[in-house]
């Protein structure tokens, strides 16, 4: 018994293999749907690191922005035009 279900299982697993093409080949179209998916998914995986990264530096990137504002405004300053 234990043999015949070997060789069962064995035959398809051959023939299966057999029935289903190597080469799949995509068009562009296709390819291109494909990338969004997988890029839509890792993003969605992605996006609470985001948010945290976010939240953690928004005071420190606020901070840099500010400063380069002021430092950039009294730079025009310094020159008379």
């Amino acid at each position: 018994m234990t043999k015949k279900l070997f060789f069962i299982c064995l035959s398809i697993f051959t023939f299966g293999s057999c029935l289903t093409p190597d080469n799949v080949k995509l068009d562009d179209v296709e390819k291109n749907a494909r990338i969004r998916t997988l890029a839509a998914t890792e993003i969605k995986k992605l996006e609470p690191l985001f948010e945290i990264s976010c939240d953690a530096n928004f005071d420190k990137l606020v901070d840099r922005a500010v400063d380069s504002l002021v430092n950039v405004y009294l730079d025009s300053t310094r020159y008379d035009y």
